[in-house]
């Protein structure tokens, strides 16, 4: 009962000109038939980077189209802000943000990557926990530098690198 409740709302707000509804699906699946007229989003492993960009101009309000004659072009859609360690940015900040921003599937093959041993890791954590646990970690085996760390995360996850 609750589900169709929520499927009720959801389809009202939707109506609202303020308001824009969008399916992200981020495995394969089908939808559920109340959002089955709704153009959805597909972020996964495969697309990560084509599918932010889509939900990005989809809650824009941007078709990702080009302009028609008399439209001015629409501002482009920025890319993942930048993985790179810039002036005043400690190495261990942009490692902890990357880690929070990695899918679980990801976070694990940064773990494998970097040969974390995960007896060191706290159990039935949130990712985040776990991260400040690895970033720890690779100070005691990198120095501040952490590059290997930052390595490993651009391998599991090259769409964070610019």
């Amino acid at each position: 009962m609750a589900q169709v409740e929520e499927e009720k709302k959801a389809k009202l707000e939707s109506l609202t000109p303020s308001r824009r509804l969008i399916p992200v699906l981020y495995k394969d699946c089908e939808k559920p038939f109340f959002l089955q007229s709704f153009l959805h989003v597909s972020i996964n492993d495969d697309n990560y980077e084509q599918g932010f960009q889509q939900l990005i101009r989809g809650m824009r309000g941007e078709s990702g189209k080009p302009p028609l004659k008399g439209e001015t072009t629409p501002a482009p859609v920025p890319a993942s802000p930048p993985a790179q360690v810039s002036s005043g940015v400690a190495p261990r900040i942009l490692a902890f943000q990357l880690l929070k921003r990695l899918l679980s599937a990801q976070f694990d093959e940064v773990i494998f990557y970097y040969e974390v041993d995960e007896s060191q890791l706290p159990m039935n954590v949130a990712q985040v926990q776990k991260a400040k646990e690895i970033i720890k970690l690779a100070s005691q085996k990198d120095g501040e530098s952490l590059s290997g760390l930052l390595d490993s995360i651009y391998q599991a996850a090259p769409h964070l690198k610019r």
